[in-house]
């Protein structure tokens, strides 16, 4: 059996004792176990990582949790490791393809891009650690890219609104209403519900930038994994849950004052 021995001050060899080396072989087990197993995972992230089957009741469940408990925050830039992950499963984000988002920024230059440039820069610009992580040319891209869909999109609309206000049935086989490349060829064909609700009934025209949308894209940007994912993230936040809100008649912004 391996023994440890250490020198005492007057310079004589100790031996501890059997128990006192079990002792010790069990704290460094313990420590090696820890530092396996990393951080101790909270009672929201422990919720996250579990099967749920009922979707709505979950989402409730979430956010009860998330006013109760609080997102933990660590590390030097005071994070929460896992934010963007409650962030995706709230707004009910799917995960996009990276090649996708790639040919959408091949796709080139907007008609907003002097507009997005000219607000880019001055975002967060005295917060030191937002433009460490953020650079001023991935908020450019990202708002670039959301306003080429957008700007697809709107023609789209322009092409069919009149013979969608005729049939509401009518659906047009070449005309692609997917969501992420939209002058290039797509890699794929499915159409979202979101989608198909703007052509059909809501025919509702969005903007392709308004002012602000790059304070709103800049959180997601900071504390996502990926380029890609913060795009997916933001379209989602705009398109589906707050579009009246980036109009440059502000429509929804003026709905919300009259609730007041």
């Amino acid at each position: 059996m391996n023994r440890i021995e250490r020198k005492s001050s007057s310079g004589h060899i100790h031996i501890p004792s059997s128990s006192s080396s079990r002792t010790l072989n069990r704290k460094a087990s313990t420590l090696s176990n820890i530092e396996r197993r990393g951080r101790k995972k909270d009672v929201i992230e422990k919720f996250i990582e579990s099967d749920q089957t009922v979707i709505l009741s979950s989402l409730s469940q979430l956010r009860h949790n998330i006013l109760c408990e609080g997102l933990p925050t660590s590390g030097p830039d005071q994070l929460c490791p896992y934010r963007i992950y409650i962030w995706s499963i709230l707004l009910r984000a799917s995960p996009i393809n990276t090649d996708d988002y790639v040919e959408l920024v091949k796709v080139g230059e907007s008609k907003s891009l002097g507009k997005i440039s000219n607000d880019a820069f001055r975002t967060f610009k005295r917060d030191r650690k937002f433009q460490g992580k953020v650079s001023e040319s991935t908020l450019i891209r990202l708002l670039n890219c959301y306003s080429l869909t957008v700007e697809s999109r709107n023609e789209k609309l322009e092409k069919y609104e009149n013979i969608v206000a005729d049939d509401t049935d009518y659906f047009d086989e070449d005309l692609d209403t997917t969501e992420m490349i939209p002058m290039a060829s797509s890699t794929s064909s499915k159409r979202t519900s979101i989608d198909y609700d703007l052509i059909h009934k809501q025919k509702l025209k969005l903007s392709p930038y308004v002012q602000g949308m790059n304070i709103l894209a800049a959180p997601i940007l900071y504390i996502s994994k990926s380029e890609p994912e913060a795009f997916s993230l933001f379209s989602k936040l705009l398109k589906t849950y707050i579009p009246l809100y980036v109009l440059p008649t502000l429509n929804g912004a003026l709905d919300g004052v009259k609730l007041f």
